[in-house]
């Protein structure tokens, strides 16, 4: 994705207020794309007006979308970068599809990211108890200890009750 693709859509977006759709047939790209640098550039969310009513069916004379399916090399790139550690939204950039889709892939063929069976050491988990009680809020104490969130919320909860 260049740079000036990206400044396209979000003038479009922002200052010809066309839609999603609209965007997507004047450039030839499709939906998913659009709504993907719309995502990068934190514009999609501002406006749901954009999102499609809940209540609304598909009518049948409507194109099914598309499905990406990954072909073999894509696949082994994706396995090669998460297999190396690398996050689901990571794989994802990379590879060019969305994290739901690196995400179920990883799962059907049930690959673990490496280190994610990596357990806090005792005096990792005193340091954690620590900064905690220091007053340090989860999300600084999970990058300061290189671990996650729910990580640290799952060593502090007894603390909290």
């Amino acid at each position: 994705m260049t740079g000036s693709l990206e400044d396209t859509v979000q003038r479009l977006f922002c200052d010809n207020g066309f839609s999603i759709d609209r965007i997507g047939k004047s450039l030839g790209l499709p939906y998913a794309k659009v709504c993907r640098i719309l995502k990068a550039e934190y514009l999609l969310n501002k406006l749901p007006s954009e999102a499609a009513p809940l209540n609304k069916m598909p009518s049948e004379d409507a194109p099914r979308k598309k499905t990406l399916h990954l072909k073999p090399d894509n696949i082994a790139r994706l396995l090669e970068l998460y297999g190396q550690g690398k996050t689901i939204k990571e794989v994802a950039a990379v590879i060019g599809c969305s994290a739901v889709t690196v995400f179920r892939r990883t799962a059907h063929l049930r690959v673990r990211r490496a280190g994610a069976d990596r357990r806090l050491k005792p005096k990792e988990v005193s340091r954690l108890v620590y900064l905690y009680q220091r007053g340090l809020r989860a999300q600084a104490i999970a990058s300061c200890m290189g671990c996650s969130i729910s990580t640290v919320h799952k060593q502090t909860k007894f603390l909290r009750h």
